[in-house]
């Protein structure tokens, strides 16, 4: 089976989020020790979609590496688990009124339902980083849109959607039509809203190209596994089968071996997993 994988949002989850760390908690108010007194140790709070998610669970090692590099500690993991968006805001305003946390660390599942709670959080003195999607109404920008943030460190999800295209471009030269398979994670999320945006704008241009199935793998192996057994079940004439999320192309890989549909397919993923590099 011949594999196309590209690392496409391929920053490593520790650099990124010492990076963040180190805005974070200098911001928060950690003084030096060169002939000062120590100050309190920063608590961190981590909000995040899913830690079920192998990427978030990455995003989480690279947070708690940069914290204790930077004086920090990360007090309490906040899991939405199935990154719903109102879990998520209650989550951060059950953490303002708290009062346990000098800093928060928030992957958002949306950037603009989470834009009141965050600015509610830096008038408590909170300081706030984003991470990977950004907070805000805009979920293609990638600077910060909420006056008072320490730094957004996001990923250009609209610019991922046309780089996934023109490897899908790639793959499909020199067929006519190129019957193509593409698995996005989950569509009601602003990134992957973003994500599609890019994608399609890219392929429409390109008329040999035809998405055949575009059904969501919730950035899970199984569900894609499923889901790819299901497409296949209604149609095997496959040339090339792409997802926004390495892990679901481990799925979808599965799913195609065990059908033996007897031809090639070119698999395309995304996220510079360890695997796929």
């Amino acid at each position: 089976m011949f594999r196309t994988r590209r690392v496409t949002v391929g920053l490593s989850a520790a650099i990124v989020l010492t990076a963040a760390i180190a805005a974070l908690v200098p911001a928060a108010g950690l003084g030096g020790t060169d002939g000062a007194t120590a100050q309190k140790q920063v608590r961190i709070a981590f909000f995040l979609g899913s830690l079920a998610n192998n990427y978030q669970r990455a995003q989480l090692t690279g947070l708690r590496a940069g914290a204790a590099a930077n004086g920090g500690v990360v007090a309490k993991v906040f899991d939405s688990k199935d990154f719903t968006a109102p879990t998520q805001v209650a989550q951060i305003q059950d953490a303002i009124t708290s009062k346990q946390y000098d800093a928060f660390a928030i992957t958002p599942n949306d950037g603009g339902a989470v834009t009141n709670v965050i600015k509610q959080a830096i008038k408590a003195g909170i300081k706030v980083a984003c991470i990977s999607a950004n907070c805000g109404p805009d979920p293609i920008a990638t600077k910060n849109q909420i006056p008072g943030m320490v730094t957004t460190i996001a990923l250009p999800f609209f610019k991922n959607g046309q780089m996934i295209a023109s490897l899908i471009v790639k793959a499909c030269a020199g067929l006519d039509p190129c019957n193509v398979v593409y698995m996005p994670g989950i569509n009601t999320l602003p990134l992957e809203t973003a994500r599609n945006r890019g994608l399609d704008g890219v392929l429409k241009s390109h008329k040999n190209v035809k998405i055949v199935a575009r059904q969501e793998g919730k950035y899970d192996l199984g569900t894609a596994r499923s889901v790819m057994q299901n497409i296949l079940t209604a149609n095997q004439d496959i040339d090339v089968a792409a997802s926004a999320y390495d892990v679901m192309t481990d799925g979808i890989e599965q799913a195609i071996k065990a059908a033996k549909i007897g031809k090639k397919v070119k698999l395309i993923g995304s996220g510079g997993g360890s695997r796929a590099i």
